[in-house]
């Protein structure tokens, strides 16, 4: 009886039948565009998605609520478009939520204000402190 219920109970955790996730890649021709997709029970779906440019100035964090675009909600595709005045080295927080379930990711911009597309990463349970280590990182390097 184990023997069948640990291949079944490992086949439940990588269905694609449930759970919530969103995927981001950067644009390769547009540096400064950060495509977003959210994918809920196995398929590409809508969600609520978030997103926020922070930075570490002194004992301060400066945040910006940025606006996340539609490209195509069936699908749930969705565009972050930085502006020039996101200029500089920032670190985004993308959060989308679907049917009570969310994640996080973060990305970090370089001293341009271009996405860094190697530093897109997601965040576990608690984002918190992936965001303020981002964020202790991003002003160690600039």
């Amino acid at each position: 009886m184990n023997f069948v219920f640990l291949p079944l109970a490992s086949w439940l955790l990588v269905s694609p039948f449930g759970g919530f996730m969103i995927q981001a890649t950067a644009s390769p021709d547009q540096l400064r565009t950060l495509v977003i997709r959210s994918y809920g029970c196995g398929a590409q779906m809508p969600a609520s998605i978030q997103a926020k440019a922070q930075r570490r100035i002194g004992d301060r964090v400066e945040s910006r609520t940025l606006q996340v675009q539609v490209r195509n909600a069936e699908q749930g595709i969705y565009e972050l478009v930085l502006s020039k005045s996101e200029a500089g080295a920032w670190l985004l927080v993308i959060e989308g939520s679907y049917r009570g379930m969310k994640q996080t990711l973060i990305c970090r911009t370089d001293n341009r204000g271009e996405i860094l597309a190697s530093s897109i990463q997601s965040c576990g349970r608690e984002p918190s402190s992936e965001i303020a280590h981002g964020l202790d990182a991003l002003q160690s390097k600039s």
